[in-house]
């Protein structure tokens, strides 16, 4: 199996403060209202918001939905994974260089950075987890183990726009989705996801699942990384072609994938559920194409859930702005109000739509 490190300590200081964070967050499960303001904002600041910030892998933990019973009676335990980072101006050759000491790594970060085009040696900034993803996952799992709310992604098909990481699109297959699309605009940032993706499935398995194109089953949910530009059409020929991998193992069925595609025709292409993690910053990505995604992938009953960084534009508001797109294709805009949001993770500047 890869192996993989957590990222380095931080600074005495900054240590001392994460333990600070780590053991307030274990004793104020039970009680949130034990949370004062002043760590709240120390939180925000210099807590989960920056400290895997820079750090080329980001660990992340969900308490997945097949412990929702058991977690109304007694805690239950989380499943832990990492997702590699690549930051913006970090050349395709020079990270193909770092191995992290570990060979296969090597090997498979190489094969990653060959798909970038030699004039093409930056992956943006879609290859980072953005703040707007933590709060969106773990709305998300707190909304999926909450007694008095149905889970909003059990059974259901997700389209995870703009992913990034792949973190939403995890997340998503432990809290109860049963397939999810993960998207991306860019190649390089899909291999990301995809690597990302099979990683922690393997990961959590406990077995090496070598990365593909194709379908992967993991419990229970199927979960797919293929380029989408928004707004251009889910394209079909990127699904699955005539493998399916089950967990860890690739199981040649081409009966199986023809039904995955005959069902994303008779859908329509459209998803039970959309993710959009941070994708509305219109400096560096215009909104229209995005509505038009919502609107193209959206059935009568499709319920989208965006994360939205609060950010100054020159040019107009951008949350002004994506309400009068969203209203000219009749797609309806609400607020999640601040106390349904994750108690451990709040953000003043973040919202969720």
């Amino acid at each position: 199996m890869t192996s993989h490190r957590l990222p380095p300590k931080p600074h005495p200081i900054a240590s001392a403060f994460f333990n600070a964070h780590d053991d307030e967050l274990e004793t104020t499960k039970a009680d949130t209202s034990r949370i004062s303001s002043t760590v709240a904002k120390m939180r925000n600041s210099l807590g989960w918001r920056t400290r895997y910030s820079s750090s080329k892998f980001y660990p992340i933990s969900i308490l997945p939905v097949e412990e929702r019973k058991r977690s109304e009676e007694e805690e239950g335990e989380s499943a832990s994974f990492l997702v590699r980072q690549v930051f913006p101006g970090v050349s395709n050759r020079e990270k193909a260089c770092d191995n992290d000491g570990d060979a296969n790594n090597k090997t498979q970060l190489q094969q990653l950075h060959d798909s970038v085009r030699e004039d093409d040696c930056e992956f943006g900034t879609g290859a980072t987890v953005w703040p707007g993803s933590i709060v969106l996952l773990k709305y998300l799992e707190k909304v999926a183990h909450d007694p008095q709310q149905d889970n909003v992604l059990q059974g259901k098909t997700v389209a995870d726009l703009g992913s990034g990481t792949a973190i939403t699109s995890i997340a998503s297959a432990l809290l109860g989705a049963s397939e999810v699309v993960c998207t991306d605009g860019c190649d390089p940032v899909v291999d990301l996801a995809r690597r990302n993706i099979h990683d922690a499935i393997s990961l959590l398995s406990g077995e090496e699942l070598v990365p593909t194109n194709q379908h992967c089953d993991f419990r229970g949910c199927k979960m797919i990384a293929q380029k989408y530009r928004w707004g251009e059409g889910m394209p079909l020929e990127e699904c699955p072609s005539d493998t399916v991998c089950d967990d860890h193992n690739i199981i040649h069925d081409n009966q199986q994938t023809e039904a995955i595609n005959n069902k994303m025709q008779r859908k329509g292409k459209h998803f039970d559920i959309i993710l959009g993690a941070d994708c509305i910053v219109p400096k560096l990505y215009p909104i229209e194409p995005l509505v038009d995604a919502l609107d193209e992938l959206s059935a009568d009953e499709t319920v989208s859930y965006l994360s939205y960084e609060q950010r100054y534009y020159e040019h107009f508001d951008p949350a002004v702005e994506f309400r009068r797109l969203a209203e000219l294709r009749n797609l309806e805009v609400d607020i999640v109000p601040d106390h349904e949001m994750h108690p451990m993770y709040p953000a003043n500047d973040i919202q969720i739509w």
